[in-house]
C-alpha cells in the first residue's frame, strides 16, 4: 500500500512510502493503522527543522517496527519448519525402526528356516548312512546265504553224480 504524506517542510509537496507488512494495530500518536493492519504516519504539519526531525525518528521508528515483524514472522516461519522438519524426522525414524523390526523378523524366520532344512538334511544323511549299512549287512548275509547254497548244491549234484553213476555200474555189471 502506498499512503501520500504531506511534506513538513513544504506543504505543497507529497512523499510515497511505501508499507507492505501487516502489524498489529500501534497505539502511537505519530501513526494509525488501516483496516488491513498497515501503519502509516498520521499527517502533521510541522514548520521547524524540529519537526522534519521528528518525522525523520517517526520514518526510522516505522520501519525498525516493520524490520522487527518481518524477522519475527520469518523466525515463526523457520520455527514451523523446524517443527515440520522433526515430525518428518521421527515419522523417518518410526518407520526406520519399524523396518529394523520387520528384518529382524525375517533373518529370524530365514535362519529358523536354515536350521531346519540343516536337521533335514542331517536326518536324510542319517538315514543314508543306516540304509547303506543295512545293505551291506543284507549283502553280506545274501553272499553267505548264496555260498551256503551253492556249497549244498554242489553237494547234493556230487552225491547225485555219484548215485548217477553208482547206478550206471550197476546196470552195466547185471547186462
Amino acid at each position: 500500500r502506498v499512503s501520500v504524506l504531506d511534506d513538513p517542510l513544504t506543504p505543497s509537496k507529497t512523499l510515497s512510502i511505501n508499507h507492505k507488512l501487516h502489524l498489529p494495530p500501534v497505539l502511537c500518536p505519530f501513526f494509525y493503522c488501516d483496516r488491513n493492519f498497515i501503519i502509516m504516519p498520521k499527517k502533521t504539519e510541522y514548520t521547524s527543522d524540529e519537526g522534519a526531525l521528528k518525522l525523520r525518528v517517526q520514518e526510522l521508528e516505522l520501519e525498525i517496527q516493520n524490520i522487527r515483524l518481518g524477522a519475527r514472522k520469518r523466525e515463526e516461519e523457520l520455527e514451523e519448519r523446524l517443527q515440520l522438519r522433526d515430525r518428518e524426522c521421527r515419522q523417518l525414524e518410526t518407520d526406520m525402526n519399524r523396518k529394523k523390526e520387520e528384518f529382524d523378523e525375517y533373518k529370524r524366520n530365514v535362519d529358523d528356516s536354515f536350521q531346519k532344512q540343516f536337521k533335514v538334511y542331517e536326518d536324510h544323511n542319517k538315514q543314508v548312512a543306516t540304509l547303506k549299512r543295512n545293505s551291506m549287512r543284507d549283502r553280506a548275509w545274501l553272499e553267505e546265504e548264496t555260498a551256503r547254497r551253492r556249497a549244498a548244491s554242489e553237494l547234493l549234484r556230487k552225491q547225485s553224480e555219484a548215485k548217477v553213476e553208482q547206478m550206471g555200474r550197476r546196470l552195466s555189471l547185471g547186462w
